[in-house]
């Protein structure tokens, strides 16, 4: 016989999740929104942020810091502009032949 499942019962259920997973993600301003935001925004449901950060635990969302982009420099504003100038009119060949890598 299969052991009975401990613990409390989720207060928002599979559709649900997934209607909250689909919300999250369709805009940069729902996917930063706070867990008490989206309780307020989901507050016909009647759960606190606490059910809708379980939710998105158990859909495999986590918490993270946005990157904020930093500022380019005079000189290397200058250096990518004299950079693009001078391939402006090179074709998808000549760009095949370079290796791009993110790595300095």
């Amino acid at each position: 016989m299969p052991q009975k499942k401990s613990g409390r019962p989720a207060l928002i259920n599979p559709e649900q999740r997934k209607e909250l997973v689909a919300f999250v993600c369709t805009s940069r301003k729902n996917r930063r929104m706070s867990y008490k935001q989206l309780a307020k925004e989901f507050d016909f449901w009647d759960v606190g942020h606490k059910a809708i950060k379980a939710a998105l635990d158990r859909e495999g969302f986590s918490l993270r810091w946005a990157m904020r982009k930093l500022p380019i420099s005079e000189k290397n504003r200058k250096l990518r502009l004299k950079f693009a100038r001078k391939h402006l009119d090179w074709t998808v060949e000549d760009w095949a032949k370079f290796l791009w890598s993110d790595k300095t």
